[in-house]
């Protein structure tokens, strides 16, 4: 995926939900949080800020969209390929290729029109509990600008580093060096789950074989470092409320 899962896409997902299903994708307490716009109910949801990044995406919601759009979740070093492609790693990189970064601290334009422009405009990540919440996927990447303008990845993926939580199968642990790359089918459980028999599960309140890389708005910039794994190693945790302000989704599919 070129960029995060957005709030409208997130919305059209429930949408397409039976009531069981949604029980188990709706993330509790998002309501209102951290710029989160999707309001309404099953299946009538409706995101007032369509083109924002989608906050509040534990692995158990990520994993269950990504198994209905018939994608799979990404490893470790498939971010990390993303980010940098066939250079060789920098010092202290992030995903544009450098060490250097310039702090998103507001909008030009109306905020959640799905036209607004960073501000400052050689603006090109999001960390550091700037915005509240995160912006709208492909805000940096104005016509004209180049990689380092745009936070682009090697390949033109936005937002890697920075702006929400990229959950990959950890390398770390047994459980995300045995994932074996299937792809969701389409086809959910009853109750809406992903059924994959080799991506990590969520057993309350880990899921073991998973952790996070990039950063995000609310972090420090050093989470945001291709290279850092600090929560990466073997497991993400959820809160006992079922959602958190970090974690966005990003998928993939493996090329035929």
């Amino acid at each position: 995926m070129k960029y995060d899962v957005s709030q409208g896409q997130y919305a059209d997902f429930l949408n397409k939900l039976t009531p069981a299903q949604t029980n188990n994708n709706y993330p509790a307490g998002a309501a209102g949080n951290y710029r989160w716009s999707i309001t309404g109910g099953s299946p009538n949801y409706s995101a007032s800020a369509p083109d924002r990044a989608c906050d509040h995406l534990h692995w158990r919601y990520g994993v269950n969209y990504a198994a209905w759009a018939g994608l799979r979740p990404m490893t470790e070093l498939e971010y990390e390929k993303t980010c940098r492609g066939v250079a060789l790693p920098a010092t202290n990189e992030y995903a544009w290729g450098n060490a250097a970064y310039t702090q998103l601290t507001g909008f030009t334009g109306t905020d959640g029109s799905g036209t607004e422009t960073a501000s400052p405009t050689n603006a090109n990540c999001s960390y550091g509990n700037n915005m509240g919440g995160p912006a709208r996927v492909g805000l940096y990447a104005t016509a004209g600008a180049g990689r380092v303008a745009a936070g682009a990845g090697y390949y033109g993926v936005m937002e890697l580093s920075g702006t929400l939580m990229k959950q990959c199968v950890s390398a770390g642990h047994p459980t995300g060096r045995s994932f074996q790359g299937t792809h969701g089918t389409g086809v959910l459980s009853a109750s809406g789950l992903a059924t994959n028999a080799d991506w990590p599960v969520f057993s309350n309140p880990n899921v073991y074989g998973a952790g996070d890389r990039g950063g995000d708005w609310y972090e420090a910039t050093t989470g945001m470092r291709v290279s850092d794994r600090d929560l990466a190693n073997d497991y993400c945790t959820e809160t006992p409320s079922g959602s958190y302000k970090c974690y966005g989704w990003r998928a993939v599919r493996t090329a035929p």
